[in-house]
């Protein structure tokens, strides 16, 4: 079945009608009269090319009619016209369907035939619960055109989508045009993407690695996650529109230039170990990874870096206890020969410097004495090293151990015209070497008191942190070389003239004894130690 726009019964006439009262030839004013006229006027050549112009009008509308057919059909659109059915007052009760198209009869799976003159609360019960049918009234009775998205479902509790629908409704005649598409899988698509990006951005920003969204033109921020934000210190609304450069992330030129090469030339970067200035200035050591993608029509790259700081102190720590061991292993096999011939040339000193015919060379032999003395307490301090050294553990405070070495720092920061502050927290007690733990403040407190010039002051503190007990002593003095740093605690290395290059490599060694770590901030303003005791 199909609608075609066709030209009114006695359409002619009237058109003949009108011509001739506009030649003001029919002056009869009876039906048979004026109907005489009318046909002797037919056969006048007037009305010849007026019937001429009339079938060619009729000629056009029916092209019209068939291009419209074809149009309406060809529509990818649904579309439908309706007639309104009123009550007796004037009420919309209804809509017949008058017509529709190829598309729409597709959508709701009914043929042309099927669904022509048929009521549109029968055809589609869902409209009146969804309000489509009271809003095809407003169109219909106030000639507002309707723009609106429908969802319909196919349940009471709304549960189960039946479809999602751009609906756009006019006015026409007594009734309404419809047009409509079924965007359901639109829809589906664009909620599916929203929660894929949801999920993408819950993920990018709650990853406990360091994820960052950059313009690949010019490596500005476009998003940082929290990890970011944590690890370097700089916000999200600090680093949005900067690049590296800006917050100078790079203490390295060479790092950036090969990472831009690379994502450059290739679109990725894996595991390419780089290091990051934090906004304190504490370097971080990163494992990047880079991808170059689409975001928003723009070429973006998308970095994820890992933070092996701490793995990297772990690698350092543990070759450091390695070679603690093997030199602890080498003093305690080599301390006992070495002593016992010190110990009989000391004896043999010590005889000379008492008789009568040597007493001019005593001076030589208490130097000599003196010397052999501190041979002696080096090798004491190289079998200290030896992490299977025995340790005599009691219940004890730290602060108290403190406390009780104070009168004695505080004596030699005197002398050199230094200050001593001890600020110490509450902590709980631990199991300590009493005499292991003094000698690790003794020479903390002698290595932050040489690095100091006189004047400025040390700090000693004792503090809880998540239930760790942590020691530390800052000093105020020029900071530790970067490559010095790398280097501390390796037994008999020293930038001392006098140094035996032991005094740290022993703190390391006792605090791997008591099971804790030793960790050094630096810089310009100065150096803190920090031993972390482990939970007991």
């Amino acid at each position: 079945m199909s609608v075609k726009l066709s030209i009114p019964g006695g359409l002619r006439r009237k058109a003949l009608d009108t011509y001739i009262n506009r030649r003001e030839i029919c002056d009869y004013q009876n039906k048979y009269g004026s109907q005489f006229v009318n046909e002797e006027i037919l056969k006048t050549p007037e009305c010849a090319m007026l019937l001429t112009q009339l079938r060619n009008m009729e000629e056009r509308i029916q092209k019209n009619e068939e291009r419209f057919q074809t149009f309406v059909d060809s529509m990818l659109d649904c579309f439908a016209v309706y007639s309104a059915v009123r009550d007796k007052s004037g009420k919309i009760t209804d809509f017949l369907l008058d017509y529709v198209n190829d598309a729409a009869c597709h959508n709701f799976k009914m043929t042309r035939e099927e669904q022509i003159g048929r009521s549109i609360l029968e055809l589609r019960p869902l409209y009146k619960e969804a309000g489509i049918f009271n809003e095809f009234c407003l169109v219909a009775n106030r000639g507002v055109p309707l723009v609106r998205e429908k969802m319909t479902y196919e349940d009471p509790v709304k549960k189960i989508i039946y479809g999602m629908y751009d609906i756009r409704a006019v006015k026409l005649g007594d009734g309404i045009a419809v047009t409509w598409r079924d965007i359901t899988e639109h829809k589906k698509t664009e909620e599916a993407l929203r929660h894929s990006e949801e999920r993408f951005y819950k993920i990018f920003h709650t990853s406990s690695i360091i994820q960052t969204l950059r313009r690949l033109e010019d490596f500005r921020y476009i998003d940082v996650n929290l990890t970011f934000e944590r690890v370097l210190g700089y916000s999200l609304e600090e680093s949005l529109g900067r690049s590296c450069m800006d917050l100078n992330l790079w203490p390295e030129v060479e790092d950036r230039q090969k990472y831009i090469r690379e994502i450059k030339k290739h679109g990725i970067v894996r595991n390419m170990e780089v290091k990051l200035r934090a906004k304190s200035g504490e370097i971080r050591i990163g494992l990047l990874s880079a991808d170059v993608i689409a975001l928003g029509g723009e070429q973006c790259v998308l970095t994820n870096s890992i933070d092996i700081t701490e793995k990297k102190q772990l690698e350092i720590e543990m070759a450091r206890l390695e070679r603690f061991n093997l030199v602890g292993e080498m003093a305690a096999g080599i301390a006992h020969e070495i002593r016992n011939p010190m110990t009989a040339v000391k004896g043999f000193l010590q005889y000379l410097s008492g008789k009568k015919d040597c007493v001019q060379y005593k001076e030589y032999y208490d130097l000599m004495i003196l010397e052999l003395d501190r041979a002696n307490a080096i090798i004491s301090e190289f079998l200290s090293i030896a992490r299977s050294r025995a340790v005599e553990l009691k219940h004890h405070n730290l602060n108290d151990i403190i406390e009780s070495l104070y009168p004695l720092i505080q004596a030699d920061a005197m002398v050199s015209d230094k200050e001593i502050k001890i600020e110490l927290g509450e902590i709980i007690n631990l199991n300590l070497d009493e005499k292991e733990i003094r000698q690790l403040i003794l020479n903390l407190f002698r290595n932050g008191m040489e690095a100091m010039q006189p004047g400025k002051h040390l700090t000693i503190k004792t503090c809880l942190d998540n239930g760790k007990v942590v020691l530390s002593v800052q000093d105020q003095g020029t900071g530790i070389d970067p490559e010095v740093l790398k280097k501390l605690g390796t037994p008999f290395f020293t930038t001392k003239e006098k140094g035996t290059g032991l005094g740290l490599a022993v703190c390391y060694s006792i605090a791997a004894r008591h099971n804790a770590t030793i960790k050094v901030k630096t810089g310009s303003e100065g150096t803190t130690f920090f031993v972390r005791f482990a939970k007991q």
